[in-house]
């Protein structure tokens, strides 16, 4: 189902700047942290909340309509799984108190994180 187009835009322009200031976070990882890392993790959190949203909008106008057409069924499926996985390894982050387990999930979540846009760009590609 195809996006508005300024929708689109919007969702394309949020997911940039989620993408980029959790690079720039991981990037410039100190101890102790230095201004840019606290002020990019900032805006990615502040930026995330936002995806949230557009993203909860996006499920019943493109999502749902796109599972039952067949175009580009795999990559949004697989995109779908991407989010998630992001969505689902917030809360840990914030909340876990095992040092050693948050370690962990913030891993899980920067290689994730980074591996979501080969999935964006593949679900954009044109067949």
């Amino acid at each position: 189902m195809k996006m508005d187009r300024g929708f689109k835009l919007t969702f394309l322009v949020t997911l940039t700047l989620l993408y980029v200031t959790g690079v720039i976070y991981v990037l410039t990882a100190s101890d102790p942290p230095s201004q840019i890392q606290i002020a990019s993790l900032h805006a990615h959190g502040i930026v995330g909340l936002f995806s949230l949203l557009l993203f909860g909008s996006v499920y019943p106008t493109h999502i749902l309509p796109g599972l039952r057409n067949k175009l580009r069924k795999r990559s949004g499926l697989s995109l779908i799984s991407v989010i998630s996985m992001l969505i689902l390894t917030v809360p840990p982050l914030y909340y876990v108190s095992n040092e050693i387990l948050r370690v962990k999930v913030a891993y899980v979540h920067t290689w994730v994180g980074i591996f979501s846009l080969t999935m964006i760009l593949l679900h954009l590609k044109k067949r």
